[in-house]
């Protein structure tokens, strides 16, 4: 979070928001990732968790090169990656990322992507790029 406070705008170029959603999204996932340190380990924080995980979706940054930025294991890389993504998915999902629930409905979305940005037949977009 130093990255945060130091340079903002670096902050969100390499997650693709800003320090005030990046705070919002981890108050809600952290209940949903926190580990529990032991014995023989710390567990790695949930900001760090989240950090590396909106890294690897933000910027398609390979797991290989976020191994050695944040020196965890590839396999440890790939697992939080999964279960953060999963996470964000349960606590965002009925606000953001209701689905329609027929046919109808999904011609409905298709029209008004089209009317919209004149794409027709397009039920969406990904960080409005094609």
């Amino acid at each position: 979070m130093e990255l945060a406070f130091e340079d903002p705008e670096r902050f969100r170029r390499c997650l693709r928001m800003n320090v005030i959603l990046f705070e919002n999204l981890l108050r809600k996932v952290t209940p949903l990732i926190k580990k529990q340190d032991t014995v023989l380990r710390q567990s790695i924080p949930p900001c760090e968790r989240l950090s590396l995980t909106l890294r690897h979706l933000a910027t398609g940054e390979s797991q290989e090169s976020l191994r050695l930025s944040f020196r965890i294991g590839q396999s440890t890389i790939s697992g939080i990656i999964k279960e953060v993504c999963a996470a964000i998915i349960h606590v965002l999902q009925e606000e953001y990322l209701r689905m329609p629930s027929c046919e109808d409905e999904w011609k409905v979305v298709a029209m008004d992507f089209g009317h919209r940005w004149n794409f027709y037949n397009c039920i969406g977009a990904m960080d409005a790029k094609h």
